[in-house]
């Protein structure tokens, strides 16, 4: 008798055959850890660029305070908060 291999099954999140990646390609992978790395970059750059105004830490206070305005906004705004 010829065996033949069963199709692949689906299940809730890719598929059974489908090989597990590594936890570190996976973080590089998720969005908000890219978004994380894309401003850390942000910010060595214009430290670079001008240390004696840039690099202070009432400057970092106030890019805090406005991002996590605009991340409170963004989460309200976001479709998975919205009422159904």
């Amino acid at each position: 008798m010829n065996a033949t291999k069963p199709p692949t099954e689906t299940v809730a999140i890719g598929t059974i055959a489908e090989p597990k990646s590594g936890a570190i390609r996976g973080l590089l992978r998720a969005q908000s850890f890219q978004i994380l790395l894309v401003l850390a970059v942000i910010i060595v750059v214009f430290s670079v660029i001008a240390p004696d105004t840039f690099a202070q830490w009432s400057n970092f206070r106030l890019v805090i305070q406005n991002a996590s305005i605009l991340a409170v906004l963004g989460v309200g705004m976001s479709p998975a908060s919205s009422p159904r």
